[in-house]
């Protein structure tokens, strides 16, 4: 008797990008000098630095992906993993399985690629999930 594996979680992959969002500017070091025992280390620039502030941004349709993927996930209780493809680990990942635009939906051995409707989207994953629903029973 064959036994069919149980769909528990979901994969998207998305890519997560650091947008600047502004830019803080920190307090100068007093003479320039740190102390370190009894040795001094003279900075070559003591003025105050700029440091950029970043933010995670994702576009419109990994966003809209993702909250659907969520909402079905939590009426059927699965679990969702989320990829950025933008780390090294999980680009080497999407790599293997052949991923070259985002979002891409992973259920079980059904993948759903590309910029999707959110209703095409949402029957699409009932309609994956009904078909496991069946095997299992």
């Amino acid at each position: 008797m064959r036994r069919h594996r149980m769909i528990d979680k979901i994969e998207v992959y998305v890519r997560i990008r650091r947008v600047i969002r502004g830019q803080r500017t920190n307090e100068p070091i007093s003479d320039g000098v740190i102390k370190y025992g009894r040795y001094e280390v003279g900075l070559p620039d003591s003025d105050s630095k700029s440091m950029l502030k970043y933010e995670l941004a994702m576009s419109d349709a990994d966003r809209e992906a993702l909250r659907i993927v969520n909402e079905f996930a939590e009426q059927e209780r699965l679990r969702v993993e989320v990829h950025d493809v933008t780390k090294v680990r999980e680009r080497l990942k999407a790599a293997r399985l052949r991923i070259a635009r985002t979002p891409v939906v992973v259920l079980g051995k059904v993948r759903f690629e590309g910029k999707l409707k959110p209703e095409q989207l949402a029957s699409m994953l009932e309609a994956s999930i009904g078909s496991k629903r069946a095997l299992r029973k």
